[in-house]
């Protein structure tokens, strides 16, 4: 896929820096810029889990190493514990959540590139481990470094935050065989407020968000290579939602172009908004929901 036809969404100057900061949408950019797939782990490289984490994630995991249909995952992943001050090589268990209700609204394609990686008998409480990504054809090997807590945090209910009305550009820029139009647009962020006893996890949760019943990525819109799911461009626990309020000066028309599409993006009103965080490979999920208001001038 050419790295230009990533470049559909982009909420610019304005709104990109009351959102978001440039440093963020850039970086966001510079992952559509990347024709290659998606690869390696989700999270940050460091993370403090509860002894029910399910296992590491890492997206994309065929398309990355080239392999066959079937070909064993585990043989690409080794994993590590520290006995005694030394690490101590522990069988690998991976397996895809294909299964797994908390991921059963994303594409079909993308519950197929994640897997979940774990020694064979589970995290121990009060362990520590690093699973290593073998080297592979212009991939270098990498590690994630995991602290495992005592206890696992009770079920509990998180709570939604939303920020105030922001407006400002939602600019299309030009993409070779599709063109976009411009609009002005009222956007509102969201953040995901974990109960006390999840905080010291917040990094190891994926996080999705439903609007209207429906799932709401407007980044894998932009950029079907872009963020992997259940994280976003605006950092942990959080997300934007947006609506278009009409369209801003637009550039003459240009023939070579295709007709002009719609932004994925919400109509002007109110909608009911829902962030899930899941802690991956198990049925533990924290739930907020609340209504949010998009209205134009």
């Amino acid at each position: 896929m050419p790295a230009s036809s990533c470049r559909r969404l982009l909420v610019a100057t304005t709104l990109g820096a009351l959102l978001a900061g440039a440093a963020a949408w850039s970086a966001a950019r510079a992952a559509c810029d990347d024709p290659s797939p998606r690869c390696g782990f989700v999270l940050p490289e460091s993370l403090a889990v509860p002894p029910a984490f399910g296992g590491v994630p890492v997206w994309s995991a065929h398309d990355c190493y080239g392999d066959a249909p079937g070909a064993p995952l585990a043989d690409r992943f080794v994993v590590d514990r520290r006995v005694e001050g030394r690490w101590t090589r522990v069988p690998v268990r991976v397996r895809l959540p294909l299964g797994d209700e908390a991921v059963a609204d994303w594409p079909a394609a993308e519950r197929g590139n994640l897997v979940l990686v774990a020694p064979e008998g589970g995290f121990a409480p009060g362990g520590e481990y690093r699973v290593t990504r073998k080297d592979v054809a212009d991939a270098p090997s990498t590690t994630q470094w995991l602290r495992v807590a005592a206890a696992t945090p009770a079920a509990d209910s998180a709570s939604l935050l939303v920020g105030g009305r922001l407006e400002g550009p939602l600019v299309f820029p030009d993409v070779p065989g599709a063109g976009y139009p411009r609009y002005r647009a009222v956007a509102r962020r969201l953040t995901l407020v974990l109960p006390p006893a999840w905080r010291p996890f917040a990094s190891s949760l994926l996080v999705t968000t439903r609007v209207d019943g429906e799932s709401w990525r407007p980044v894998l819109d932009a950029c079907r290579r872009g963020v992997p799911p259940g994280t976003s461009v605006l950092g942990p626990l959080a997300d934007v939602v947006f609506a278009p309020c009409g369209t801003l000066p637009q550039p003459p028309p240009d023939p070579r172009r295709a007709p002009e599409r719609e932004p994925h993006a919400l109509a002007p009103g109110t909608h009911l908004v829902e962030m899930r965080a899941w802690l991956p490979g198990t049925p533990l999920t924290l739930t907020a929901r609340t209504v949010v208001t998009l209205d134009c001038p």
